[in-house]
């Protein structure tokens, strides 16, 4: 049986952004410091990850003296993208339940991000990540397509080149327009294949196929309504920066007339409250867009009802 979905008006796309600041707002301590626990998480996990493959990087030397069949630094590499990968919907499960129980006046606390563990939901989600590994490969096809046969191989020398610090011209797609537009449509639909499919296995206990299928449903009919809010937040976000940036930088300046260690305690404090910022408005209007389109749960009562119109 098909996941009822719900189709909204374009207009809403303005109000998940801006309720995600209210939702936020009635315990700003509680959901800033989640996001900067789910964050900090990531980083320690990769950081986990990391180390097997620096071991062996570190025996088997210049010189390859295990004789391994691959190189090792791309054990180093790998291991701690695949495991944030596989990690990301789990902990992001959690930042939502956060939220939603936030917004419902509910109980919790900073260890609710903790709560895509819980209730036997964890494989589940995980396997979500698939819908990454699926998309990087058709990025890929698609780079081979529209860029041109020695497109990737040139992008990657190019990359090489600035690591190292030499500015040479990057390479020019064969078709750079229909590049751009299949990657700008590919990473909206895997963005939002991902994050509604592990609102659904969270909230709904939906399978992780069934849910991916009924975000991309999803991403479809209301079209408008999440380009408005990608659009919004983008530009809002843009301004934002702009903004933190000219204040933090004063900030900094004081601060490090005072002290240099002072200064870059205050950069790195603005640096992570950005980022928290930022996780707010994202996952807020995630949970949002999700409460709109696939559940029926009424919002609190001091929000004005909202109409939705149920596809057929």
């Amino acid at each position: 049986m098909p996941t009822p979905i719900h189709t909204v008006a374009a207009s809403k796309g303005l109000n998940w952004v801006t309720q995600s600041l209210d939702v936020a707002g009635r315990r700003p301590g509680l959901v800033l410091s989640a996001m900067l626990l789910g964050l900090f998480l990531l980083v320690v996990l990769s950081f986990l990850a990391a180390i097997p493959g620096a071991v062996l990087v570190a025996m088997d030397g210049s010189e390859h003296s295990l004789g391994l069949p691959f190189n090792a630094s791309w054990v180093l590499m790998a291991l701690p993208v695949l495991v944030l990968i596989f990690a990301q919907p789990v902990l992001f499960a959690g930042l939502l339940h956060v939220l939603r129980e936030v917004d419902r006046g509910r109980p919790v606390g900073v260890t609710g991000i903790l709560a895509g563990l819980n209730g036997g939901q964890a494989r589940a989600l995980a396997s979500i990540g698939l819908v990454q590994v699926l998309s990087s490969a058709l990025n890929l096809l698609f780079t081979r397509w529209f860029g041109g046969a020695d497109y990737l191989v040139q992008y990657g020398n190019y990359m090489a080149s600035m690591m190292k610090g030499v500015i040479i011209a990057p390479p020019v797609p064969e078709h750079g327009g229909l590049l751009f537009v299949s990657g700008l449509a590919l990473g909206f639909f895997a963005f939002t294949a991902q994050m509604y499919a592990i609102a659904q296995v969270q909230f709904q206990r939906r399978e992780p196929l069934s849910a991916v299928i009924a975000s991309l449903r999803a991403s479809v009919v209301n079209v408008l309504p999440l380009t408005v809010a990608g659009l919004i937040l983008a530009v809002g976000l843009f301004v934002g920066i702009i903004v933190l940036a000219l204040a933090g930088t004063l900030l900094v300046m004081i601060a490090a007339f005072i002290a240099k260690a002072l200064g870059r305690l205050i950069a790195l404090l603005l640096f992570l409250f950005a980022i928290a910022l930022v996780f707010t408005l994202m996952f807020g209007g995630i949970y949002l867009s999700w409460r709109d389109m696939f559940s029926d749960e009424q919002p609190p009562a001091t929000e004005p009802p909202q109409q939705v119109q149920a596809e057929m």
